[in-house]
């Protein structure tokens, strides 16, 4: 028989996230704990309130799945059925099946890397976002926080100092740039004048520039950008499809959207078979859902997993951090 719970976490940030939808100063998340003759197993909750998730619908979705037998459950694939039949919100169902999943391994001795039949990736290089934040304070920001150590530096856009602050970073530091919109952008003839003014700039994709479901903008901007297009919040729990060639150039994966490590895997395999790029992202997370991101990194082309950089009061230390490179510290 299988003992649940589930716990909230307050997460402190160590500075304001402002991106385009608003400001956060601090972070609620939830941990998942499932216990079956000693083995324990754990899994992060990492909700957002833009797909519709919040701190009550994830008590009460969590209250409804313990309701429907969730001490019975026999296997993962007994669990996702649930999830799946519950509709339970994705970071819910994630956070679920990672809690089963770590306890099994722990029941038989294997690793996460062994039961998903993934090879384990060590040192994964990763981006470190920028806020959005005037263009005045982006230097103190870089050299505050020591951004100079990471390979790729993701800077948020918003509607306003666009051009500016990217000249800002890109004045202050010499390395790859990744842009991200968050859906900031509302016509063509905005994001060609933004693509113009930094055309000759290492900028390797910019994120979500439009509304997720603007898939008719996306159709007509997706031949003519200067830069790969890579879809976030057009992607969520669903099949990545053919037509998404027409739309973006890759797809970030983010197991909190995706809802499971089956599925962000199949998301994977899917986007590479179609020719799209991949990168697997996160949300404001601690070290225990990054390093639950970092078991399915293999053979994508970025990754953008700084969730547990983010906060101060990580209570899990699974990650270490060092010249941008991310290592399990243990492995969940």
């Amino acid at each position: 028989m299988l003992e649940w719970t589930l716990k909230k976490i307050e997460l402190e940030l160590k500075f304001p996230w402002k991106i385009a939808r608003g400001t956060a100063y601090s972070k609620t998340n939830f941990i998942v704990t499932v216990e079956c003759d000693g083995s324990v197993g754990q899994g992060e909750v990492a909700f957002n309130t833009r797909y519709g998730e919040s701190e009550e619908g994830i008590e009460s979705s969590f209250k409804d799945f313990l309701e429907q037998g969730a001490e019975d459950l026999n296997s993962i694939e007994a669990l996702i059925q649930l999830a799946q039949s519950l509709q339970l919100p994705a970071s819910l169902s994630f956070g679920l099946e990672s809690a089963m999943a770590h306890m099994q391994c722990a029941m038989t001795g294997k690793n996460i890397h062994q039961m998903l039949c993934v090879p384990q990736v060590h040192g994964v290089p990763t981006s470190f976002s920028l806020p959005i934040m005037p263009p005045s304070e982006v230097e103190v920001f870089i050299n505050k926080h020591q951004l100079l150590r990471f390979s790729a530096l993701k800077v948020k856009l918003g509607a306003e100092d666009v051009n500016d602050v990217v000249a800002e970073v890109l004045r202050c530091y010499s390395g790859p740039i990744r842009l991200d919109a968050n859906e900031a952008f509302s016509t063509a003839e905005e994001f060609f004048k933004h693509c113009k003014s930094f055309k000759n700039a290492p900028i390797k994709f910019i994120e979500q520039p439009f509304k997720a479901a603007d898939f008719d903008l996306y159709r007509a901007v997706n031949p003519k950008s200067p830069f790969d297009i890579f879809a976030d919040e057009s992607i969520t729990d669903g099949e990545i499809y053919p037509q998404y060639k027409e739309l973006f150039h890759g797809i970030n994966v983010k197991l909190m959207k995706a809802g499971g490590y089956m599925r962000a895997l199949k998301q994977l395999r899917t986007a590479r078979e179609l020719g799209l790029k991949t990168m697997v992202g996160c949300m404001i997370e601690t070290s225990l859902g990054i390093s639950s991101a970092m078991n399915i990194v293999t053979n994508v082309d970025y990754c953008d997993l700084d969730g547990c950089l983010l906060i101060k009061n990580d209570p899990f230390h699974a990650v270490s951090e060092e010249k941008g490179i991310l290592n399990y510290t243990y492995v969940v």
